[in-house]
């Protein structure tokens, strides 16, 4: 969209700001000169940029995500007589034919008055105006990044020459010549030429001191304060959709699409599922984002499958790289991103009941963030990655899906806030000493739905699909029919996925009703494999090593003495190679796994495997002990 404000006040010549479409702060910045008067064209398409750039001076407003934005890059090739780079974000900046040293944005007010002077430095570095002082420099080519099929220089560099200082509105005059000898004066003309001056310079003096100080102190305090934080909140967030004040960029993603509804910001994705969606929120009035901090968001999942879920993106980088709170209708996780848009997983829980309408709230203190969701804090995280955060961002995902899904996000707040912030060294000593001093966790009725304390267990996934779980006044009942061609399970993720590397899980296993099949403990799962430790009624047991690949390998094997009419007390634990195994409190064995040993903990199971006939097998007294 391109646009031209008419004013009243008479008009300068003709200043040209290109930005990528949509951007808020290059729109503020143009609303801004129009009312210092300046005539301003906005380009956010190709050809406007094409059309004007050659007789203007010519803006550039960057972004690291978007600085070779189509209209940025059609008027740098149209190779304006004067070029001024403003950065809406902290960015390198990008090789290019810069007349003059990049403007930073760090509020609305002091970037529009710092483009102003750098537009009157190139109109009188052009020949419209002569300058009243050199421009800060002719900008020399930076180190990052070249914009695509550009020239990186333009030629000879404009040559400031010596001149005497003037006032905006006129030309300089250039010295070349000594002034003409003074006339000769009496000495009474003297006496009274040098009282006028006197007078006049005293009363220059005096409303300078009572008219001008006000201006000459806010200019001396310029650059030595910066914006302070600011609190927002908005019922309607999103780009064009808030009306407060609050600065969100254009949707960048073509696969995302935004609607202002009454009751919030509907965003779509419609494409590309294998890619978060995100709208990103740069603040108000162009403040930075302090070390601590609190956001919060509501939204409603309003369409997709069961993979649809909403976040809410703390510590984004500039590029990409942050941390997102996201959840789904059964399911919660808070991922690190690194630069190249990796994920790794810091924390995951569980709903027990589908959930389409989600509060997510993160409170970031430096490292340390504190995640609460539907008004539950559900876990807090100490992550040293990234000290600084460049955005926020609401998040739209729907991983694997085969048409759109929609989200309506409502009642964004931001605050601001002073808690001290720990230095990552002892931040991630008390996180490591509370982990260490993590006690036993104990449920009595054990899985998804059973267990009525903080343990996390998945409801999504029992195995095979088959097997169903029923929460009985005995414990968890796990039924499992002869035909089913998986082993059931209930995944146990401790308190919010996290295991230690060493450990100790048991529970009671009633094998009453398993009708020739098996059950028991599968630990040390995650992509490498697992460690499956079974139990049957004949008093066998066996414990093998599965791999990534699903080969079992046998670790030890034995036979114990059991009541069948009684339940097994089975414990197993990993301590470095060594796998233990206790049946009814006496350890049978204890093995080692010397070749290629698994270490990580994803989740461990109980599990039921039916053999000719239906089993069924009731779990109780869990018991999930860390170990050092």
């Amino acid at each position: 969209m391109s646009y031209e404000r008419e004013r009243s006040v008479p008009r300068r010549t003709r200043v040209l700001v290109a930005a990528a479409p949509g951007d808020p702060r290059a729109i503020r910045l143009v609303d801004d000169l129009h009312e210092m008067g300046w005539d301003v064209q906005l380009a956010e398409t190709p050809d406007v940029a094409e059309d004007y750039a050659a007789e203007s001076v010519c803006v550039a407003v960057l972004r690291p995500r978007y600085w070779n934005a189509p209209p940025i890059a059609a008027m740098v090739r149209a190779n304006p007589p004067y070029l001024i780079p403003v950065l809406a974000e902290q960015m390198p900046l990008p090789r290019g034919p810069w007349a003059y040293e990049p403007i930073p944005m760090e509020s609305p007010s002091q970037v529009a008055e710092e483009v102003a002077q750098a537009i009157e430095d190139g109109m009188r570095a052009v020949g419209m105006r002569r300058p009243s002082y050199p421009p800060r420099n002719a900008y020399p080519a930076a180190g990052g990044e070249d914009f695509v099929g550009m020239p990186t220089s333009r030629g000879a560099a404009y040559k400031a020459e010596a001149y005497n200082r003037s006032y905006p509105g006129q030309g300089g005059v250039r010295v070349s010549a000594a002034p003409a000898a003074p006339a000769k004066q009496g000495g009474g003309s003297r006496i009274a030429g040098t009282l006028i001056s006197l007078i006049v310079a005293a009363g220059l003096i005096f409303g300078g001191i009572k008219y001008g100080y006000p201006y000459i102190k806010k200019y001396l305090h310029k650059g030595t304060t910066a914006s302070a934080p600011v609190a927002y909140t908005t019922a309607l967030p999103g780009p064009n959709c808030d009306t407060g004040g609050g600065v969100w960029e254009h949707l960048g993603d073509t696969s995302l699409a935004g609607t202002c509804e009454k009751n919030g910001f509907l965003l779509t994705k419609s494409g590309n599922f294998n890619i978060a969606g995100e709208v990103f929120f740069d603040g108000k009035a162009s403040a930075p984002f302090p070390a601590s901090y609190q956001v919060q968001m509501t939204a409603t999942i309003t369409s997709g499958d069961a993979n649809a879920a909403v976040g809410l993106e703390v510590h984004r980088q500039a590029t990409k790289g942050g941390e997102i709170l996201a959840a789904a209708n059964a399911i919660w996780e808070y991922d690190l991103n690194d630069t190249s848009g990796n994920p790794q997983r810091l924390a995951i829980g569980f709903f027990q009941k589908p959930v389409k309408t989600f509060t997510l709230a993160v409170q970031v203190v430096g490292p340390v963030m504190t995640l609460t969701i539907n008004g539950v804090t559900v876990d807090t995280v100490t992550n040293t990655t990234y000290g600084t955060t460049n955005a926020l961002a609401l998040v739209m995902e729907d991983v694997g899906a085969t048409k759109p899904a929609s989200a309506l996000f409502s009642n964004f707040t931001y605050t601001p806030l002073t808690t001290p912030v720990l230095s990552d060294t002892n931040a991630e000593a008390t996180a490591t000493a509370v982990a260490q001093h993590q006690p036993a966790y104990m449920a009595a009725s054990p899985g998804p739905g059973c267990d009525k304390g903080k343990g996390q267990w998945d409801p999504t996934d029992l195995g095979d699909p088959s097997t169903k779980i029923t929460c009985t006044a005995n414990g968890m009942q796990m039924v499992q029919p002869a035909t089913a061609q998986q082993i059931g399970q209930a995944s146990f993720y401790d308190l919010d996925g996290n295991f230690p590397a060493n450990y100790s899980v048991g529970a009671t296993i009633d094998l009453s009703n398993i009708n020739g099949g098996r059950a028991g403990i599968f630990a040390r799962t995650s992509a490498a494999g697992s460690y499956h430790v079974y139990i049957y009624p004949t008093g066998t047991w066996s414990i093998l090593k599965d791999d990534a690949s699903g080969n079992a390998t046998k670790l030890g094997t034995g036979q114990v003495t059991l009541n069948a009419s009684q339940p097994v007390q089975m414990l197993v634990t990993v301590k470095g190679t060594a796998i233990s195994l206790s049946i009814n409190g006496t350890q049978v064995t204890s093995v080692s796994d010397t070749t290629a040993p698994l270490t990580a903990t994803n989740d461990v199971s109980l599990i039921t495997n039916a053999g000719n006939a239906t089993a069924t097998v009731i779990f109780s007294d869990f018991v999930f002990t860390p170990l050092s």
